[in-house]
């Protein structure tokens, strides 16, 4: 089995790398890999990111949102969680089959004194409390499988960052589950580091098996870091691909009146929007609606454009920073 650690934490990057090692040495040669990410949310290949994340928390905290190849929902990453990536042949009972690949888990975290077990398809939990959630992609008859393990992530900052508005959005994304999420670290009768744990969950997996290292290359590197451009740090992998939605907000502004926005979304653009409410302006609103239509959205360019336009013409008493708050 070929071991490898990423020294790296940058979300973009680790994307790639996992990508790159399952359409190269992982075709032919198991692979195992651990690796840790600083704040980020990662995204279900199926999902619709808009609806999966608090967009104003994740823009003010400079999040990086990222999809990965792999289904399921989406998940918090930071520097107190550990993820695993297990590449194999597909076999018949593999896939979303988590059992084999979460077993030494388990058994790690039984001989620290933790009752762990595996639950449902993919998740893994300690009191009913899930801290680990696990997915996979297969190609070509080859099945790349990774896990979270929430050893001390900050549940302040997930449960902010996963937190929806309470908007209406209807959408075909598939929906994270907000399930009870709990710390590793604090289930521990006597007190262990991150790398102490890490160490051990090595130790399971890598004992029985013969390990070959894997160091990295500058062709590597620069292989990876093409990836990581041209697909995960891009905006079309992260919110192009999400399903189509419609989203509609409401909002009350004083000396105006209410003003509600509904936006159609289809390939991460704006295909249809309209403006509706008792609010009062000169301009009619279809006129600034149109302006947006093929517009990425949420974008910068969304933004700007918005800014370029004299609102208060199709609302009263409304600034650019203001209407803006609509959409956020």
């Amino acid at each position: 089995m070929i071991y490898l650690e990423s020294k790296i934490v940058d979300p973009y990057w680790n994307l790639a790398l996992e990508q790159y090692l399952f359409e190269t040495v992982g075709q032919t040669a198991d692979c195992f890999m651990l690796w840790q990410n600083k704040g980020s949310i990662i995204i279900g290949r199926h999902q619709n990111t808009m609806e999966e994340i608090n967009r104003a928390f994740v823009e003010a905290n400079n999040i990086p949102v990222v999809r990965r190849l792999s289904g399921g929902g989406a998940v918090y990453h930071d520097l107190g969680n550990l993820n695993f990536t297990f590449i194999t042949s597909q076999n018949q009972d593999s896939q979303l089959h988590v059992q084999s690949f979460c077993t030494p888990v388990i058994q790690t975290l039984n001989q620290l004194g933790v009752s762990a077990e595996i639950s449902g398809r993919n998740d893994l939990t300690i009191q009913s409390r899930k801290f680990s959630g696990n997915s996979q992609y297969v190609k070509g008859g080859r099945l790349l499988h990774h896990g979270t393990l929430m050893f001390s992530s900050e549940l302040e900052v997930l449960e902010k960052a996963l937190r929806v508005q309470k908007d209406k959005m209807i959408s075909k994304g598939i929906k994270s589950v907000r399930d009870r999420v709990t710390d590793i670290r604090d289930h521990l009768p006597n007190p262990v580091s991150l790398l102490e744990f890490k160490e051990l969950l090595k130790q399971n997996i890598l004992s029985s098996v013969k390990v070959s290292p894997y160091i990295l290359s500058d062709y590597d590197f620069s292989e990876i870091q093409r990836i990581a451009d041209e697909r995960y740090h891009t905006w079309a992998w992260n919110y192009g691909e999400s399903p189509s939605c419609t989203i509609s907000r409401k909002k009350y502004f004083q000396g105006c009146g209410f003003v509600e926005v509904r936006i159609a979304i289809q390939h991460g653009c704006i295909s249809d929007l309209k403006f509706y409410g008792d609010f009062l302006g000169e301009a009619p609103p279809e006129e600034l609606a149109e302006e947006f239509l093929g517009i990425p959205f949420p974008s910068q360019n969304f933004k700007q454009k918005l800014r370029s336009f004299p609102v208060q013409n199709y609302f009263y008493h409304i600034n650019h920073e203001e209407l803006l708050q609509l959409f956020d």
